[in-house]
């Protein structure tokens, strides 16, 4: 999986050399643009849509002052800007809490998104982070939607699918509309009949299914392997406890719950994938 949002283009730096030609280059490839700063003056259009997204990222509903912030002329701007149009934005990040920040950073991938050209000059790493997070998670919906359909071209649309993950809160990667999540059932829209369940590994002990997509194989804290630290009781009455060893043979139940495949969602860089589709490539590497 690359992250990739076309339409969204980060200015980072105090002393970024490149700044003004990007900037010019971008404006000259675009006729129509709006450009928006602390000190800009517009008329904001406080229309539903914009209370929606105010709600999003002040997590309060929408109030009037004297004067309107940034933030809400930001939303103002980027929400009357049609497709293909340049919105470029200086700092954003003035005068907002960290989880504002990342929130507006969330918006910004929901302008781009929807084909409106966005470029971000700012110095907060939390909003990088935040549209990084977005793009990936575009991503993993993707990736999953095709792990589906690939799964339904080949086996048809009776033979049921396991969805599993690590975590019990695995499931909240899949945010694609085109997926109904009511509890532990998925209905692809698209294709309602096909029958998809998800469990968390520990849970899918002693089940088989035609065919199972592993979640979440991460190299990270709340990843596949886990690196939580171990507990400390099992440490301390179990000498023995390896928590690798654990992860282990967690992952050889999820492995061994397919009659016929199984498709593992991993990221495409690899200091972020886990070390146990690495394992995987030295094993059929030996065949």
């Amino acid at each position: 999986m690359n992250i990739e949002l076309r339409n969204l283009t980060i200015i980072t730096g105090d002393s970024f050399s490149g700044k003004s030609q990007i900037l010019r280059n971008q404006i000259k490839n675009n006729n129509s643009f709006t450009y928006i700063n602390l000190d800009t003056r517009i008329e904001v259009d406080v229309c539903d849509e914009v209370k929606d997204w105010f709600k999003i990222i002040f997590r309060t509903d929408y109030f009037e002052t004297p004067e309107p912030s940034y933030a809400l002329k930001i939303i103002s701007s980027g929400l009357n800007c049609k497709e293909g149009e340049l919105f470029i934005v200086e700092n954003p990040e003035i005068g907002l809490h960290p989880k504002a920040i990342s929130k507006m950073g969330k918006f910004f991938t929901f302008l781009a998104n929807n084909g409106v050209k966005v470029l971000i000059e700012t110095n907060s790493t939390d909003i990088v982070n935040s549209i990084c997070y977005e793009a990936l998670r575009k991503n993993i919906n993707n990736c999953f939607e095709k792990i589906i359909k690939s799964i339904i071209k080949e086996y048809g649309i009776n033979k049921n699918i396991l969805i599993l993950g690590r975590y019990k809160d695995d499931i909240k990667m899949i945010t694609s509309t085109k997926f109904i999540i009511n509890n532990n059932t998925i209905t692809y829209i698209n294709n309602r009949k096909v029958n998809i369940k998800y469990m968390t590994i520990h849970s899918s002990k002693g089940v088989g299914f035609d065919n199972v997509v592993i979640l979440n194989m991460l190299n990270s804290s709340y990843g596949f392997p886990s690196n939580i630290e171990n507990n400390f009781f099992k440490k301390y009455f179990f000498n023995e406890y390896d928590n690798i060893k654990e992860e282990r043979r967690l992952f050889y139940v999820a492995m061994t719950r397919t009659k016929n495949k199984v498709y593992i969602l991993s990221p495409f860089n690899k200091k972020k994938r886990s070390p146990f589709v690495f394992d995987i490539k030295k094993e059929m590497n030996r065949r």
